[in-house]
């Protein structure tokens, strides 16, 4: 049985945390918003709300729908899913992996849970 003297307390949970984050340099990054459900690292004119439609890439980005002939679907995907938000609805039976490469700063995948 532990007895309340041996058991961490908060205090020192945290303060291993901030020696680790500091030692290797890591350093929580977070996206706020200048108002209210505004969805955007640096809150852009042209940037949607929580539950809007994002009809169009915002300013800045780039869009690749999921039809896309570099994005490659390993695994038991299922064409013909009951979710469609562009050409290729798609669901997943099983194991699955999306695998395509990437170069540059800003990543961000919109889709369904």
């Amino acid at each position: 049985m532990c007895k309340n003297s041996e058991k961490p307390n908060k205090l020192t949970l945290l303060s291993i945390i901030l020696i680790v984050m500091l030692t290797f340099n890591i350093m929580p990054i977070t996206a706020k918003a200048e108002t209210l459900n505004n969805v955007s690292s640096n809150n852009q004119s042209s940037t949607v709300k929580i539950g809007d439609s994002l009809v169009t890439p915002e300013k800045g980005w780039k869009r690749f729908e999921n039809a896309n002939s570099n994005i490659k679907y390993v695994g038991a995907f299922v064409a013909g899913g009951e979710i469609t938000y562009s050409t290729l609805p798609l669901s997943v039976a099983g194991e699955t992996k999306v695998e395509f490469k990437f170069s540059g700063t800003k990543l961000r995948l919109i889709g369904a849970k």
